[in-house]
């Protein structure tokens, strides 16, 4: 039976071009009814724009709520060449995140959203509630940063221990021609830092990241080749302009207590931003509630690696 005429009418699925912080950025809003409460998802890389294939992994989500994708300034729909890249500073990507909440909140009349945050994403994150906790309910940290330069120390012994291991001499040789963290040559390092992690299962437990982007991206209605050629470039100019930045960041330091309620979800093999620091740092934290959620089967990407899991756990964080 299809459809009622009213149930169609509620219906969201809006890719929209708005102006934030002075640049056009594109936001998609997709729910099977508008009167639903708000997610804002906050993408990782920096620029790893991610509307073109995560709605493939939200449709649970989007009969509970109005899950809303956003690709960042300078990632994905919202790369262009006229961006100054002194305007890719993490001052900025809060300024553009407040922008984004409140015209969401002004468009679909809602008080406050629950806010998400992936990877780079979940560092924007708890930065924004740390500054403007009036706008959100709850927050949702996944592959949550919370010290770079640790997470980093850890992945650089866990690729050493996993070349030797496998007797890899590629793996092994480049890995000697870097130093430690912390890296001198930063983004250089960290290319082949994660280069090594997502070979040996650190990015993606089953599966690889890469691939299952571009197929997302290839098949998505909201993307074309243009545009993943603008995702691409968006990448690559983020993590240039931002890394740097975003490697100096420790939550440890800068954010010892919210005025919200924080859920972390960390995938048990994630060697991208290890979790075990994560799990240390929500330890310390101050918070009116606060909760760590394992997936025993993910590495970094649990929304992806465990949809079914991560949707039911989003719904129960969320809707309590």
């Amino acid at each position: 039976m299809g459809k009622s005429l009213e149930e169609v009418k509620k219906k969201v699925d809006e890719l929209e071009v708005v102006n934030i912080g002075g640049i056009d950025q594109y936001i998609l809003q997709r729910g099977d009814n508008r009167e639903n409460p708000l997610i804002l998802f906050l993408h990782g890389g920096p620029g790893n724009g991610q509307i073109g294939y995560m709605s493939d992994y939200q449709k649970e989500l989007e009969k509970h709520f109005i899950v809303v994708n956003w690709d960042q300034r300078g990632a994905g729909l919202s790369y262009s060449d006229n961006i100054k890249k002194e305007s890719m500073n993490i001052e900025q990507f809060i300024n553009d995140t407040f922008e984004v909440t409140n015209y969401l909140k002004t468009k679909f009349n809602k008080e406050k959203l629950y806010l998400m945050g992936h990877s780079w994403g979940s560092l924007l994150g708890m930065k924004v509630i740390d500054k403007y906790p009036e706008l959100f309910y709850k927050y949702i940290g996944i592959g949550q940063v919370a010290d770079m330069w640790e997470g980093e120390k850890i992945c650089y012994d866990y690729v050493k221990k996993m070349a030797s291991k496998e007797n890899n001499k590629l793996a092994i040789q480049e890995l000697n021609e870097i130093d430690p963290p912390p890296y001198d040559n930063s983004l250089e390092c960290i290319q082949v830092i994660r280069k090594w992690v997502s070979e040996y299962d650190g990015t993606m437990k089953n599966g690889e990241l890469v691939p299952t982007m571009y197929k997302g991206m290839k098949n998505s209605k909201y993307y074309n080749d243009e545009d993943i050629e603008k995702w691409e470039k968006g990448g690559a100019f983020s993590a240039i302009n931002m890394l740097d930045e975003i490697l100096e960041s420790s939550l440890f330091k800068e954010i010892k207590r919210v005025k919200i309620p924080v859920i972390f979800f960390g995938g048990k093999h994630d060697y991208t931003t290890p979790q075990k620091i994560a799990f240390k740092y929500l330890q310390k934290l101050k918070a009116p509630y606060k909760e760590f959620i394992w997936f025993e089967n993910s590495a970094h990407m649990p929304m992806i690696e465990e949809c079914e899991k991560f949707e039911k756990e989003v719904i129960k964080a969320f809707k309590n």
